[in-house]
């Protein structure tokens, strides 16, 4: 009798752990993040499977994680398709969702929508947000990576609420071939020049390069701007920051030339409040000027404003750096000179000695015969200073392509 009671009691408590799972299962409910190849600390797993959990319950799609060492199938593509399909994952009748893929050995990683075409995440969507992990995959952070893919998805899914139609560009914002800035600082300048692009429709863009096949700057930005797929709506708007180390040179190309908020002034004036920064190898600094500018600029134009160039717009940490100078020169330097006033002063009392403009009445008559005189140089000083290179320019041209374009260009 005891060994059917506990038979039973075994069989209950099976019965117990599986049904959930079977319904789990059948749901198209997997784990949402699958860890093989271990880049996951056990709280980062943790946080992941939790807030993707919270993504499928008010959103109704399965947002999935999968990383493994070694990839059984030819590309990414078709090993994120086949775990997807043959695992069950998906939400709904059509099993909705999106996997975010990663082989380790072979260092490819996708991203994907199902079903194919019919949901919300289209392809374009799907490298949208490839495009915002990749400076962190670049740098081996998995855990930011994987954050950032379940940061960028829930905004795509709030904006499918509002009923909002999607809108994104070719490339990245920021493309840094020349490899001048960190992980870091190109997430953020890259997050601000997204959004422009999702606040304006227009794309504000950066592009670098330690050499190029074209002495041209300008010629460079323009072929770069138009044959590779820059610019948002139907007129392709925008405007490229070109940026060449081994020549020096930079170049803003504009484009319709005389249909964004980017005239060939504000590209001047953009160019010329960037070169500082950009002489001196501040390239953070070059970049961020040049987003917070063109921010300000569109958001000038939009509340139909003149923006004035005579003022620098820059809302960041370096106009507070100005007001630390005022007050250092005002808590520090006034009281200095003042003080330095009074004590001119009372020395001035003190000194009662008669000034000599010569000193022939302290010589002894017939006591000095000069034979020879000459003149000694004891020290010498050379001082060099480094010609002035850096130039503009700006205007309306025709690029090869045959297109109009604005802007500006010089060299640093």
């Amino acid at each position: 009798m005891k060994k059917i009671i506990s038979l039973f009691i075994l069989t209950v408590f099976a019965v117990t752990l599986i049904l959930p799972f079977a319904a789990y299962c059948e749901n198209g409910l997997n784990p949402p993040v699958v860890d093989n190849a271990g880049l996951l600390t056990a709280e980062e797993f943790e946080n992941l499977s939790s807030w993707l959990s919270e993504v499928r319950e008010i959103y109704g799609y399965d947002v999935a994680i999968y990383t493994e060492n070694e990839n059984p199938l030819e590309t990414a593509t078709a090993r994120c398709n086949d775990l997807y399909i043959n695992n069950g994952y998906g939400m709904g009748e059509n099993g909705r969702g999106l996997m975010f893929y990663i082989s380790t050995s072979s260092g490819r990683y996708n991203i994907l929508s199902f079903p194919e075409g019919e949901t919300y995440l289209s392809d374009e969507a799907c490298n949208y947000i490839a495009e915002r992990c990749a400076p962190y995959l670049n740098n081996r952070d998995f855990y930011n990576a994987f954050l950032k893919y379940y940061l960028v998805t829930t905004d795509l899914f709030e904006k499918e609420l509002a009923g909002e139609t999607l809108s994104f560009g070719k490339n990245p914002p920021v493309v840094d071939n020349a490899g001048l800035l960190t992980t870091e600082e190109l997430v953020e300048i890259s997050d601000i020049l997204y959004d422009i692009r999702e606040t304006y429709d227009i794309d504000v863009a950066i592009y670098t390069e330690n050499e190029t096949d074209n002495s041209d700057a300008v010629s460079k930005a323009d072929d770069i701007y138009d044959y590779t797929g820059y610019g948002m709506g139907e007129n392709d708007r925008g405007m490229l920051y070109y940026v060449c180390m081994s020549t020096r040179k930079y170049a803003l190309s504009t484009y319709p030339y005389d249909e964004t908020p980017f005239s060939n002034s504000a590209c001047d004036y953009i160019g010329s409040s960037c070169l500082e920064y950009l002489s001196n190898d501040d390239y953070y600094n070059t970049f961020l000027t040049y987003a917070e500018i063109a921010r300000n600029i569109l958001e000038t134009n939009e509340n139909s404003g003149s923006f004035d160039y005579d003022v620098y717009p820059y809302s960041g940490e370096r106009g507070g750096e100005k007001h630390y100078v005022a007050l250092i020169i005002l808590l520090g330097v006034v009281p200095l000179a003042a003080s330095l006033i009074v004590v001119l002063y009372k020395q001035s009392k003190m000194d009662t000695a008669v000034k000599q403009a010569f000193a022939t009445q302290y010589q002894k008559p017939g006591s000095m015969n000069i034979e020879h005189a000459a003149d000694i140089f004891l020290y010498s000083h050379v001082s060099r200073t480094r010609r002035q290179e850096s130039s503009s320019g700006s205007g309306s041209h025709t690029s090869s392509s045959g297109r109009s374009h604005g802007g500006s260009s010089g060299s640093f």
